[in-house]
């Protein structure tokens, strides 16, 4: 269901004349060590939306990714000043079925988002 390519953000924060780029708040740490065990235990490089080398707590002086990596970005599309317009662009690449990605789960609404949230929770264990 997920789309081969993604768009993905990040926030930028200066930091005594330094910009600093972060993700690491998406995912918990329990989540984090529960995700790292099942790529290790099924060999994989990527999935449940970390990657070995992962990092979920910012030290406020250097990047932190716990989902993206340089290495994975097909294409930079800059600083967004105005969300809404490039969620409607063409470059942005979360839809699935013709729709956002996220606008698909509040379609799916508790209902549907509830078994995702309970595996997510067994990841956490």
């Amino acid at each position: 269901m997920i789309p081969a390519e993604l768009s993905h953000s990040y926030v930028e924060v200066k930091v005594e004349g330094k910009w600093c780029m972060i993700d690491s708040f998406i995912v918990d740490t329990p989540l984090l060590k529960g995700a790292l065990a099942r790529l290790a235990q099924e060999n994989r490089p990527i999935g449940y939306g970390v990657r070995p080398n992962s990092i979920n707590v910012w030290d406020g002086q250097s990047d932190a990714f716990s989902q993206f990596d340089k290495s994975m970005m097909i294409e930079d599309h800059g600083r967004i000043d105005d969300l809404e317009a490039y969620f409607n662009d063409k470059r942005y690449r979360h839809v699935v079925f013709g729709m956002r990605f996220n606008t698909m789960f509040q379609f799916m609404g508790e209902f549907g988002v509830a078994p995702m949230n309970v595996y997510i929770e067994k990841i956490r264990q």
